[in-house]
């Protein structure tokens, strides 16, 4: 199969498992993560603290603000961050997920990316996984 990485900023949840994300920073800071419906409404907050410099992973258990399960779909994120001068500091955000095929919505070509939709004009990397052979 193949495993990309996009700079898109979508967490898919299926089946209650959360697709994970990347933030990366250029210098240590506090983050703050805001994950959001496909209406722009807020539904969680993720709250990794202070980071080093560098990419880091992003993982959400699917929870939102009222300690619910949220349904299974497709939920946008944003990072901010601080360094210790109380100034904003630039986040970059992606996705990486292994492809299981292509769709079309609204006459537009979209991964399919465990199970949630990844425009193709984001994708950053390819890369090809091996398959484990037993003998």
């Amino acid at each position: 199969g193949k495993e990309i990485f996009s700079n898109d900023s979508v967490f898919s949840v299926q089946n209650g498992a959360v697709s994970g994300g990347f933030l990366t920073i250029d210098e240590p800071a506090e983050v703050k993560v805001s994950v959001y419906d496909a209406s722009g409404n807020t539904v969680a907050h993720i709250y990794p603290g202070e980071l080093d410099a560098g990419s880091h992973a992003i993982s959400w258990n699917g929870i939102n603000l009222n300690g619910e399960q949220v349904k299974d779909g497709s939920y946008y994120f944003d990072a901010s961050a601080t360094n210790n001068k109380g100034w904003y500091v630039q986040v970059d955000t992606a996705v990486s997920g292994m492809v299981s095929g292509v769709t079309v919505n609204n006459g537009k070509s979209y991964l399919i990316v465990d199970g949630g939709l990844v425009d193709p004009n984001t994708v950053t990397e390819v890369r090809m996984v091996e398959e484990d052979s037993e003998t």
